[in-house]
């Protein structure tokens, strides 16, 4: 496999930066976590003309939302160390997940992680993304 010095790459850093991925995270997530819920929630309502509260969103999607989070801020923050490009082997594609048990299993994924890394690492990080009703 030819992106192994990538995956030796990251468990180094992983381990040297783990005390600082700690403190980052504390410090980012909740922030983070309030603005998605609140953009999430009026995304959705206008997307389905309704009127719910952020709150009420943060019970049917929470769950999902924190999983995706942490995982996107510990890629996101390990990313910043790994000096290489990430070059896929192949065209990868988004994978959709049919449910949060199925996002769960994917996690754990080599391909579904090194998507992840190598969308953070060669996308500009000011980017927005506009949420659309699948038709």
């Amino acid at each position: 496999m030819k992106n192994i010095k990538f995956i030796k790459s990251y468990l180094k850093i992983r381990e040297e930066k783990y005390v600082n991925y700690k403190k980052n995270f504390k410090k980012n997530f909740l922030k983070q976590r309030v603005i998605l819920i609140k953009t999430l929630s009026q995304s959705l309502n206008q997307i389905h003309k309704k009127n719910f509260r952020s709150q009420d969103y943060n019970y049917l999607i929470g769950s999902w939302l924190d999983d995706l989070l942490k995982l996107y801020l510990t890629r996101k923050f390990y990313c910043k160390f790994i000096k290489d490009k990430i070059i896929p082997e192949k065209k990868l594609n988004i994978i959709y997940n049919n449910n949060y048990s199925e996002f769960i299993s994917n996690i754990n994924d080599y391909n579904f992680n090194f998507n992840i890394f190598s969308k953070i690492k060669n996308t500009k990080q000011n980017t927005i993304y506009k949420i659309k009703k699948k038709n």
